[in-house]
C-alpha cells in the first residue's frame, strides 16, 4: 500500500506522472493485500450463506462453496463420533472427532487447505439450529450402521 501510494504521489522531473508500468506493477500486490486483510472474510461469509447440509442414513453431504454448487460427501461409517458446541439458543456447530484448530489448516498433511473455505478433513456443520437433535440423528445413524454392518441391504 505504502509503495503504491508513494508511486502515485510521486512526481518525476518536470512534474510528469510516474510511468504507467510502475503504477500497474503495484496493483496486483495491493489487490492481494486487500484480499488477505478483508476479502477472505467476505468470501467466507458468502460461501457460508450458500452452504446446505444433507444427512442421510449412510452419508453426510455438504453443498456449498462460493458458487453454491460444490458438493462434498462423507460416509458416516468413516467418521468419528460427533461433537458439538452449543449456544444458549440451542444453535451451534457439529464436528466429527474434534473441531479443527487454528494450526490444523497449515500442517503438511492438509497442504494448502488453510486457504480453503473448510480447513478440516472431516465435515463440520457450522451454525445449525437445534444442534443436539442433529447430533442425536448422526449418532443414531452411526449406531444403526454399526448394528447392520454384518447384514448388507
Amino acid at each position: 500500500m505504502f509503495w503504491e501510494a508513494s508511486v502515485l504521489a510521486a512526481r518525476t522531473v518536470g512534474d510528469r506522472p510516474p510511468p504507467v508500468f510502475v503504477v500497474l506493477w503495484g496493483l496486483p500486490f495491493v489487490l492481494i493485500g486487500l484480499y488477505l486483510v478483508v476479502g477472505r472474510f467476505v468470501v467466507r461469509a458468502i460461501a457460508s450463506r450458500r452452504t446446505r447440509y444433507v444427512l442421510t442414513d449412510l452419508r453426510i453431504l455438504v453443498i456449498g462453496g462460493l458458487s453454491g454448487k460444490r458438493t462434498t460427501s462423507s460416509y458416516l461409517r468413516s467418521l468419528p463420533p460427533p461433537v458439538v458446541t452449543e449456544q444458549p439458543d440451542r444453535s451451534g456447530s457439529l464436528a466429527f472427532g474434534a473441531f479443527p484448530g487454528v494450526l490444523d489448516a497449515f500442517n503438511r498433511r492438509n497442504g494448502l487447505r488453510g486457504w480453503a473455505s473448510e480447513p478440516s478433513d472431516t465435515p463440520v456443520l457450522w451454525h445449525i439450529s437445534d444442534v443436539r437433535r442433529v447430533r442425536d440423528l448422526v449418532a443414531a445413524a452411526q449406531t444403526e450402521r454399526d448394528r447392520s454392518a454384518d447384514f448388507p441391504r
